[in-house]
């Protein structure tokens, strides 16, 4: 693809999420809006649904949240798409292709889960085998507040960079540790997203349970801290004191 089609396209996209945001403003869900003229006298949109308050980022949230979160996080990722970033010398961004209500969740950050060590440890892949997981670029890693577990999105920022159709990441599934292939239109892009000023951050981190013990290693996702504009690039705080889940 040109760069000129790739533009073209970003820009019908643009048009298309500007036109869906405001068909969804279109017809107020019944339920909601009874439930805000209770309140305050004021009918609310599906979309001012979405206005919900900031989850917390600092433990993992119930796992009965989970299906509705990963729902709308597949919703929207047609609606991010990865372009040169607006900040300078800082390679590739995330840029909304639509706009986002505040509370809206954006994306999940995704990547290869490595067990609970420390993220400069060289030793053998853990997924082929046992032993501390070596990661070669340690800008994509998190580490996750449940059993202190990785998540390095290296390979999928690999692919991204690399335009490659699928990418490689070692998941848990059923208890077992194992490597899964995932196109790469359908993977989470948050290990995208740029560190931000706090005056110029709008996506922040939050952890949900992937099992209501907490004994799993817990999913990554990022939600939109105020309204996000069309065209606006996706920016989080990495390691900082509103989001002590993240090292």
């Amino acid at each position: 693809m040109t760069a000129w089609s790739f533009q073209e396209k970003s820009k019908r996209r643009r048009i298309e999420g500007e036109d869906l945001l405001k068909e969804e403003c279109k017809e107020p869900d019944s339920e909601n809006s009874e439930r805000g003229s209770e309140k305050d006298g004021s009918q609310k949109s599906p979309s001012d649904a979405c206005i919900r308050k900031l989850y917390r980022s600092f433990t993992p949230l119930s796992a009965k949240l989970l299906p509705g979160i990963q729902l709308e996080a597949r919703q929207n990722r047609p609606w991010l798409s990865v372009e040169r970033s607006r900040l300078p010398d800082a390679g590739l961004g995330v840029i909304a292709l639509r706009p986002f209500r505040t509370g809206a969740i954006l994306c999940q950050f995704e990547g290869s889960l490595l067990p609970g060590l420390k993220s400069n440890t060289k030793s053998k892949d853990c997924a082929d085998g046992g032993g501390a997981p070596q990661i070669a670029d340690r800008r994509y890693v998190l580490r996750l507040c449940s059993g202190g577990w990785l998540l390095d999105g290296a390979p999928v920022a690999r692919g991204i960079r690399e335009g490659a159709e699928e990418v490689e990441i070692a998941v848990l599934t059923a208890g077992e540790h194992i490597r899964q292939k995932r196109p790469v239109a359908d993977v989470g892009v948050g290990c995208m997203l740029n560190h931000g000023t706090k005056e110029s951050v709008n996506a922040k981190f939050i952890l949900i349970k992937t099992h209501r013990s907490g004994i799993l290693p817990a999913a990554a996702y990022l939600q939109a801290a105020r309204d996000i504009a069309t065209g606006e690039e996706l920016l989080t705080r990495y390691g900082n004191a509103e989001s002590t889940a993240w090292g």
